[in-house]
């Protein structure tokens, strides 16, 4: 449903707000409400569109 897809775009939003505040894969998956690692892998990369930990990279990589 939209509404669920737009819950889903509001987690990701936060998990990546909290990768550039330094938060580690595992601190985002949990305080965004992910019990399950590969749920929130899944969930990011099909989001976002690459993997937690290259969303990462190029975040700190830009900034350099």
């Amino acid at each position: 449903s939209e509404v669920y897809k737009r819950h889903i775009v509001q987690r990701m939003t936060k998990a990546k707000q909290l990768f550039r505040e330094g938060f580690t894969v595992a601190e985002a998956q949990i305080a965004t409400g992910y019990s399950s690692y590969e749920l929130f892998f899944r969930t990011f990369k099909k989001n976002v569109g690459m993997t937690p930990k290259e969303y990462i990279n190029a975040y700190y990589n830009r900034e350099s």
